[in-house]
C-alpha cells in the first residue's frame, strides 16, 4: 500500500461511486446480502455494484473490501481488485481477513505476468507480496527466479540468501542459490560472461559454501548433487564431479543435464568406455543430433585446448567402440575414432608445408580507444597435410568415413556417428574412381566454407588432380558453395552425396583430402577456436583464386569503405545511429554490406562478394561471418572488428595475421558472444573517430566528406 496507497484508495473509492447506479444505500445490510447472492449466482457486475454501495456505509468492514475485490477479479479487472485490497489495508492495517485473499490475488497476478513474459510486472507484484508473508520462502524463491529472468543477478543472489536465512534447513533456496552461482562461475547464462576472474573466484567460493550446505541438508538430493558435480567439473576436479553426478543419476537416471555432464567428466578422467555408455543412454533419451554427435566426439577436450604430446604437437585422444570390422577378415575388438588423420595407422599422410614452430606473426590489435581487456597477439600457423585413404566406407547423414578398424574425422569435425551406424550395411555402392572429401556438413555456411572448405578444395585438386569426384552433403547446401565448385569446374554430376539412408553406404577404393593440424599447444591459442581456422597456405590459395578471378573482370569503381551489418546473434541494436553518422562522414565512399542494402547492389553470390571486397581499403563491423571476406581484400586493406566481452574468439585476428592485413579492434562497442551489441550516440562517435583515424593514417583523409563531424583524439 505504501507511498501510493492513498491515491489507490481514492481511485478505488471513485470506482465504487461510479458503479453505484441507482442503488439505495439506506439499507446497507440488504446491499450486503444482495451482493453475496449476486456473487453466488456469478453475476459479478451486480455483485460489485452492491458491495461498492455497501462500502459507503461501512468503510471499515473487511468483507466489503474483500467481496468487492473478488467481484472485480472475476470481471477481469485485476488491477482494480488489487487497489481495493490496498485501500482496505489502509483503512484497517494488518487486517488478516483482507491480507489472506490479497495474497492469493497477488500470487495470481504475478503468475499471470510471469506466464506472459512480463517479468518486470511480476517482480513488482512479488516485492509487494513478500512483506505480507515474510516467512514464506517460496515467495522469496519465486522473486529470485523472476529477478534472474530480468538478468538482475545481484538482486537475485541477495533474495535467495534471504530465503536461506529464513530456513537454513530448507534445500530449495539453497539449490536455487547454488545454481545461480554456478552460472557466474561457468558463464553459462547470458549476462554473466562479463564478470572478471576475481568475481568468478568469489562466486566459486560462495558456491562451494551454499552447494555444500545443500548436500549437508540432504546428501542424496539429486539437484544438490547435480549442482555440486557441475561446480567441480567446471573447476576441473573431475573425480569429485563424477562422485556427485553419479549420485544424482541414481535419483534422476533420465535427466539430460546430469547425463551429459557425467559423460563429459568421465571422459576427462579417462574412463571413455563408461563415458560412451552414458552418452549412448543420453542419445537414446533425447534423440537429438547433438547427443548422437557427441558419441563420436567424446575425445573433444575441455575448453577446446588439446593436450600436447611430448613433441609439443596437439594430439587427438582416442575413443573406443566395440564393433565388428565391416570388411572381410577377423573382427576388430575395438574401432578407434581418431580426431586427426596423422594419428591413424591406416592413412597415408603427406606434408604439403611445414610450419615453423615459431608463430607466423605477432599481430598487435590496434585500437584508437582504451582496451579494457588484454587480447593476445601471438598467432601460430598450422601444418597442411594431404591424406590418402584406401579401401574405406562412407555411411550416414554425417558422412562417417571408416576403414576396417578406424573411424576417421577431419581436424575440428569429429565423427558424427548416427544412432543406426554399426559399421555394416545392407546395401553397398562400389566407387572405384578417386574421390575427394573436403566438406563436412557443418562447413556449408559462409564462414566455414570460405575459411575452410574452399581452401581444402583448391589444395586437394592441386595435389591430387581434377579428374575425380567430390564427396559432399546434399542437403541444406549453400548456393555460394555450388557457385565456387562450378567456378573450378565441378559439376553436379561430379558430386557424390553422403546423406545416405540407414542401411546404405559407399565403398571407396581411394579417398583423398587435405587438412591442417596445429604445430603448437601455446596458451595463446586457447581463445582462437583453432578447430575452425585453416593454415596460412589454405588462406593464400583462396586469396590467389580471388585475385586471378578479378583479373578477368572489367575495372570499375568499388566502395573503399565497407561497414558489415549483421542480423541475429551479435547484431547491432539501434544500428541506424551508427550508419546515419557514417553516411554523413563518408558519403558515397561508404557501402553498408547487408542483404537489403540501400544501393541495391547484389551481395548474395560469391562473385558479388569477391567483386565488392576486392577494392576495399577499410572493412569493419561486428564479429561475424562477413569479416571472412577479408580474404578477398587487397593486400594493403585494413580490418576493424567490434570486440566481445570477453574477446573469446580471435579468429579474425588470426586470419588478418595470416594474410598480412592491418587489424584494429573497436573496444567501445562490445558484447558477449551469444548476445547483441547495443549502439548509442557516444559509441557511434567512437566508431567514427576510429574510422577517421585509420583513414588518415592510410593517407586517405580525402574519403572523409565531413571530417568536422569527428575529432581524431578521444
Amino acid at each position: 500500500a505504501g507511498k501510493s496507497g492513498s491515491a489507490k484508495a481514492a481511485r478505488a473509492g471513485k470506482a465504487s461511486v461510479d458503479d453505484l447506479g441507482d442503488e439505495d444505500v439506506s439499507n446497507p445490510m440488504a446491499l450486503f446480502t444482495a451482493g453475496i447472492d449476486a456473487c453466488a449466482a456469478e453475476q459479478y457486475p451486480l455483485c460489485h455494484r452492491k458491495f461498492a454501495a455497501f462500502m459507503k456505509a461501512y468503510p471499515t468492514f473487511s468483507e466489503g473490501y474483500t467481496n468487492t475485490a473478488y467481484a472485480l477479479e472475476r470481471m477481469g479487472r485485476l488491477g482494480e481488485a488489487l487497489e481495493t485490497y490496498e485501500a482496505g489495508l489502509l483503512a484497517m492495517p494488518g487486517e488478516k481477513k483482507i491480507i489472506h485473499p490479497y495474497v492469493n490475488t497477488l500470487q495470481a497476478a504475478a503468475m499471470k505476468a510471469f506466464e506472459a513474459g512480463d517479468y518486470a510486472t511480476a517482480e513488482s507484484v512479488y516485492k509487494a507480496l513478500v512483506p505480507l508473508i515474510p516467512d514464506n520462502e517460496d515467495a522469496l524463491v519465486n522473486l529470485g527466479t523472476i529477478q534472474e529472468r530480468l538478468q538482475h543477478y545481484a538482486e537475485a543472489r541477495r533474495t535467495y540468501i534471504r530465503a536461506t536465512k529464513k530456513n537454513p534447513d530448507s534445500i530449495k533456496p539453497l539449490n536455487m542459490l547454488c545454481r545461480l552461482l554456478l552460472t557466474e562461475v561457468s558463464g553459462a547464462s547470458a549476462g554473466r560472461f562479463d564478470i572478471n576472474n576475481e568475481a568468478r573466484r568469489e562466486s566459486f567460493e560462495l558456491a562451494k559454501t551454499y552447494c555444500g550446505q545443500a548436500i549437508a541438508v540432504d546428501p542424496d538430493d539429486a539437484t544438490a548433487n547435480m549442482n555440486v558435480g557441475m561446480l567441480y567439473k567446471d573447476a576441473l576436479e573431475f573425480g569429485i564431479a563424477v562422485t556427485h553426478l553419479q549420485r544424482a543419476a541414481v535419483k534422476m537416471p533420465d535427466d539430460p543435464v546430469i547425463l551429459s555432464n557425467l559423460a563429459s567428466a568421465l571422459s576427462r578422467l579417462g574412463d571413455v568406455p563408461e563415458a560412451l555408455r552414458i552418452q549412448a543412454r543420453l542419445a537414446k533419451i533425447t534423440n537429438t543430433p547433438s547427443a548422437w554427435f557427441s558419441i563420436g566426439t567424446m575425445s573433444a577436450p575441455y575448453n577446446r585446448s588439446y593436450e600436447p604430446g611430448k613433441d609439443g604437437h596437439r594430439r587427438g585422444i582416442e575413443m573406443h567402440v566395440t564393433a565388428v570390422a565391416p570388411s572381410a577378415g577377423a573382427p576388430c575388438k575395438t574401432r578407434r575414432a581418431v580426431v586427426y588423420w596423422q594419428n591413424s595407422t591406416e592413412a597415408q599422410v603427406a606434408t604439403l608445408d611445414t610450419a615453423a614452430a615459431d608463430p607466423f606473426g605477432f599481430l598487435v590489435p590496434q585500437s584508437h580507444g582504451t582496451l579494457d581487456q588484454e587480447i593476445p597477439n601471438l598467432y601460430h600457423d598450422k601444418t597442411t597435410v594431404a591424406v590418402t585413404l584406401a579401401d574405406v566406407f562412407v555411411e550416414g547423414a554425417g558422412g562417417v568415413v571408416y576403414g576396417p578398424c578406424e573411424v576417421y574425422a577431419m581436424q575440428g569435425y569429429n565423427t558424427d556417428v548416427p544412432r543406426d551406424f554399426a559399421g555394416t550395411a545392407d546395401s553397398t555402392v562400389e566407387i572405384t574412381e578417386p574421390v575427394i572429401y573436403m566438406l563436412h556438413k557443418s562447413m556449408n555456411n559462409h564462414y566455414h566454407w570460405i575459411a575452410e572448405g574452399f581452401g581444402r578444395l583448391l589444395l586437394a585438386r592441386e595435389r591430387f588432380g581434377t579428374d575425380m569426384k567430390i564427396l559432399l552433403p546434399s542437403k541444406t547446401f549453400a548456393s555460394n558453395v555450388w557457385e565456387a565448385l562450378k567456378s573450378v569446374g565441378v559439376s553436379t554430376a561430379g558430386a557424390i552425396a553422403y546423406d545416405l539412408a540407414p542401411g546404405k553406404r559407399y565403398h571407396l577404393t581411394t579417398l583423398h583430402t587435405v587438412d591442417w593440424v596445429p604445430t603448437s599447444a601455446a596458451p595463446d591459442d586457447n581463445d582462437l577456436w583453432s578447430d575452425y581456422l585453416p593454415s596460412r597456405l589454405a588462406l593464400f590459395k583462396v586469396r590467389e583464386f580471388a585475385e586471378a578471378r578479378m583479373q578477368t573482370r572489367a575495372p570499375r569503381q568499388r566502395p573503399p569503405v565497407v561497414y558489415i551489418s549483421r542480423k541475429g546473434v551479435r547484431e547491432v541494436i539501434d544500428e541506424h545511429i551508427l550508419t546515419s553518422l557514417l553516411k554523413k562522414l563518408l558519403g558515397s565512399n561508404l557501402f553498408i554490406f547487408a542483404a537489403n542494402n540501400e544501393e541495391k547492389i547484389p551481395v548474395h553470390t560469391l562473385s558479388d562478394q569477391i567483386d565488392l571486397f576486392s577494392g576495399v581499403q577499410l572493412m569493419f563491423g561486428p564479429h561475424g561471418a562477413g569479416l571472412v571476406n577479408m580474404v578477398f581484400a587487397p593486400r594493403n586493406a585494413t580490418v576493424a572488428e567490434f570486440t566481445m566481452s570477453p574477446h573469446c574468439n580471435r579468429c579474425f585476428g588470426y586470419m588478418a595475421a595470416a594474410l598480412g592485413l592491418d587489424y584494429w579492434v573497436i573496444p567501445e562497442v562490445s558484447c558477449f558472444y551469444h548476445v547483441k551489441y547495443q549502439m548509442t550516440q557516444s559509441k557511434a562517435h567512437a566508431v567514427a573517430r576510429t574510422v577517421a583515424h585509420i583513414l588518415r593514417g592510410k593517407g586517405l583523409e580525402h574519403l572523409l566528406v565531413r571530417p568536422e563531424l569527428v575529432r581524431d583524439e578521444l
